[in-house]
C-alpha cells in the first residue's frame, strides 16, 4: 500500500502560487500573512497552527510584529532566532513605509499629521499608538499601545509609561482611531487625555499632542485647545 503524502504536502507552494496572483495580499488574512512571514524563520514546519498562536497571544498581525524582541521570546512561542527574524523584516519594512518621512518636524503640524494619517489608513479596529518626539524635535517611529473592538479601545496607565519608557523620548504623541465615524473627541476621549496627560508629566514627560483619526477627519487636541503643556 503506498504511502499517503502528508496532509499538509504542497501546502508551501499553493501558498506562494496565492500571493503570485495577488501581490497585494488583498484576498490574505492576517494570520495567513504572518504564516508566510514564518517559512523565511522556520524553513521545514507547518507555520499555520504557530501564526494562529501569535497573533491570539498578541491580538494582531501588527500586534506581533511591534512587540519587542524579549516580547515574542517570553511568549514561549518562538525561538530567539525566530524572533529575531521577525523584528528584521518589521525593521526592514518600517524603511521602506518610511522612506522620505524620516524627521518630520513637529513645527509643521500638516505634515505631522499625514504621517500619523499614514499608520491609520488601512485600519478596521480601533488602535492606539504612541510616538517619540526626539531632540531634534521629529517624530520617532510609533509602538503600538492597544487594540480594542470597532468601537473602543483602552489603554492602561501602566502601559503608557513603559512605552514612553521604550521610546526614550521626552516629548509624547499619543493617536487613535475611530474607524467609523468621525474625529471628534467624546468625553471619554477628553478625560482619559488629561490623565494621561497629568500621569505622563508626573513622571517626566510631555504629552505634546493627542490626535484622532477619524473616518473622514481628524482632530488635535493641540490645536484645539485642549491639551494645556507648561514641561517644555
Amino acid at each position: 500500500m503506498a504511502n499517503k503524502p502528508p496532509p499538509h504536502s504542497g501546502h508551501r507552494s499553493r501558498m506562494m502560487a496565492r500571493f503570485e496572483s495577488d501581490q497585494l495580499l488583498i484576498g490574505f488574512s492576517e494570520h495567513e500573512i504572518l504564516e508566510m512571514l514564518l517559512y523565511y524563520c522556520i524553513p521545514r514546519a507547518n507555520t499555520n497552527e504557530l501564526a494562529h498562536k501569535l497573533i491570539g497571544r498578541f491580538r494582531s498581525l501588527d500586534g506581533v510584529m511591534s512587540s519587542s524582541l524579549e516580547e515574542l521570546e517570553a511568549s514561549g512561542l518562538v525561538t530567539r532566532r525566530t524572533a529575531l527574524s521577525l523584528k528584521y523584516f518589521y525593521a526592514v519594512s518600517g524603511i521602506l513605509q518610511c522612506g522620505s518621512r524620516k524627521g518630520i518636524s513637529i513645527s509643521d503640524m500638516l505634515d505631522v499629521k499625514d504621517l500619523v494619517y499614514s499608520y491609520f489608513k488601512d485600519q478596521r479596529r480601533e488602535c492606539c499608538r504612541m510616538f517619540g518626539i526626539n531632540e531634534a524635535n521629529t517624530l520617532e517611529e510609533p509602538l503600538t499601545l492597544s487594540y480594542g473592538d470597532e468601537a473602543a479601545v483602552e489603554v492602561e496607565v501602566r502601559e503608557l509609561l513603559s512605552a514612553a519608557f521604550k521610546l526614550n523620548c521626552k516629548r509624547i504623541l499619543i493617536a487613535h482611531n475611530h474607524p467609523f465615524t468621525n474625529a471628534s473627541p467624546s468625553n471619554t476621549d477628553i478625560a482619559v487625555t488629561e490623565q494621561f496627560r497629568q500621569r505622563l508629566s508626573d513622571n517626566g514627560y510631555e504629552l505634546f499632542d493627542h490626535i484622532i483619526i477619524g473616518q473622514l477627519d481628524m482632530f488635535s487636541f493641540r490645536e484645539n485647545g485642549l491639551l494645556i503643556n507648561s514641561m517644555f
